[in-house]
């Protein structure tokens, strides 16, 4: 039964990747950027570096940079390390604005053409379907479920290249500072993602039933509304208003149970994470 729900479930994420296949060249470009913004973020400490130890300390000039004018004395090397932290300063904002642009004309034209094909199959199902299936529900799964795509192309490929880059680049420098203490903080990464893994069903639980209860509101304003006529000739006004209480209680409890769980999963890492501190504080 298990392997059965695996599959089932790598069927639609297969579909959903499939619609970012189709915008190669736009994520193509996003990797790019990305990559930038990676590289930019790794240099932004070394400015400061060279303060320390060069301005303010008392290494020579590294061998880098002294055929810059003037960094052969602490006051021209001073203007350098300013002139550097404003130059990657701009560089990261401009690959952050480059960035959003680019998710959002990539990224919402991939869900567009999620919410096309899954309106065109509504418009095609059966009068019988079509019954069976509050219109309230069915809109908030074409208008709304539809940016599911987005989310996973971003959790499942983008964030996790992003996290292993950013990962590579950090454990390059630290283990030439001090391999021990970097194996002993890697160490607690394993740990980590098992308890991700373990506590992530409760959190997506929560989620789909979330997801019912908002369905179920949405659905029932919608049916109110388009039959107000007979609602208001039958004087059903407080019982459809009683009714949407018990929906709107239920969407706040779902609510609650969302944050709860995603909560106790914050928690579960952020200790794991802590607790690695630790040891690397008490190793170090």
């Amino acid at each position: 039964m298990a392997e059965v729900d695996c599959t089932r479930w790598w069927r639609k994420y297969t579909v959903l990747l499939g619609y970012g296949a189709r915008r190669w060249r736009g994520w193509a470009a996003i990797s790019g950027a990305t990559l930038l913004s990676t590289v930019v973020g790794l240099a932004a400490p070394l400015p400061l570096k060279v303060l320390v130890d060069n301005v303010l300390g008392s290494q020579p000039t590294p061998d880098l940079l002294a055929w810059l004018p003037g960094a052969g004395s602490d006051e021209g090397l001073l203007v350098w390390v300013v002139a550097a932290e404003l130059v990657v300063f701009m560089a990261a904002t401009a690959l952050d604005v480059a960035l959003t642009m680019l998710w959002i004309v990539v990224g919402q034209a991939m869900v567009f053409d999620l919410v096309r094909d899954v309106f065109a199959r509504v418009q095609r199902r059966s009068l019988r379907e079509h019954l069976r299936h509050p219109i309230g529900d069915t809109m908030e799964r074409v208008a709304g479920d539809s940016w599911a795509v987005h989310t996973v192309v971003d959790e499942l490929v983008f964030t996790p290249l992003h996290a292993l880059i950013t990962i590579a680049g950090v454990a390059a420098i630290m283990w030439q500072l001090a391999p021990g203490l970097t194996a002993v903080s890697f160490a607690v990464a394993p740990v980590m993602a098992a308890a991700a893994v373990a506590l992530g069903r409760p959190v997506r639980e929560a989620g789909e039933r979330r997801r019912e209860v908002e369905g179920e509101l949405q659905s029932h304003v919608q049916q109110t509304l388009a039959g107000i006529p007979v609602v208001q000739a039958f004087g059903q006004e407080e019982r459809q208003h009683r009714y949407f209480e018990q929906l709107a209680g239920a969407a706040v409890g779902s609510q609650v149970r969302v944050a709860l769980a995603s909560g106790f999963n914050t928690l579960a890492s952020g200790m794991i994470g802590t607790l690695g501190v630790a040891v690397v504080l008490l190793v170090g």
